[in-house]
């Protein structure tokens, strides 16, 4: 009954102890007669789990006990704890990663804003580019049919075989940044970046 209640995984110290003086309870209004000190016996449960925790066992937490295993299967406990640490590292990277993109992209849109501001030339639609957009890029020598809907909600390319790639406007100002600050060799990773580059079998896509 001891080990049932562990093996739960997140069980209740007293609920355990409870558990066991029931079972010795209904053993003594059987036909086995057993004599036993109540405070004594649940004093022994408590050693018990001691020394349980102590050889590694179990694990506690004031009420709560957890079951780790015997020495032949904690090597495999520990070996899903790590796992579990690199998978939370992991996201945390991640979820690190896409903030510090959030960041740059607010950085951007800022400088942008204070360029345009301080630009001798008043705003005007005709000669800028609204955001957001998307910008394709492809050799000089291919040939592209452009189909617009009416609505100009949809745009067909078809780019013939030649390869070509997309770019947000996001990666555009992250590429002009980069430029400002003398780094063309990460201008060029963005434009060359093969995550936007599509291939002549995607090219009937709309």
């Amino acid at each position: 009954m001891v080990w049932y209640c562990i093996r739960s995984i997140d069980a209740d110290l007293v609920l355990v102890s409870e558990e066991i003086l029931s079972d010795i309870n209904r053993l003594e209004s059987s036909s086995q007669q057993i004599e036993f000190d109540e405070k004594n016996l649940r004093r022994r449960i408590y050693d018990a789990f001691n020394v349980l925790e102590s050889i590694g066992i179990i694990a506690r937490d004031k009420k709560e006990v957890w079951w780790i295993g015997f020495p032949h299967t904690k090597s495999e406990y520990v070996q899903r704890l790590q796992k579990h640490r690199k998978e939370l590292l992991s996201r945390i990277q991640k979820k690190m990663n896409f903030l510090k993109e959030i960041e740059d992209q607010y950085l951007d849109l800022r400088n942008l804003a204070s360029r345009n501001q301080k630009s001798e030339r008043p705003a005007s639609v005709s000669s800028g580019v609204a955001l957001p957009f998307l910008l394709i890029k492809t050799s000089p020598l291919a040939t592209v049919e452009i189909d617009i809907s009416e609505d100009t909600r949809l745009i067909h390319f078809e780019f013939n075989g030649t390869p070509f790639t997309m770019h947000d406007d996001a990666s555009v100002l992250k590429a002009m940044r980069f430029q400002a600050e003398g780094r063309p060799e990460n201008v060029n990773e963005i434009i060359l970046d093969g995550s936007h580059l599509m291939s002549p079998s995607m090219q009937n896509a709309t």
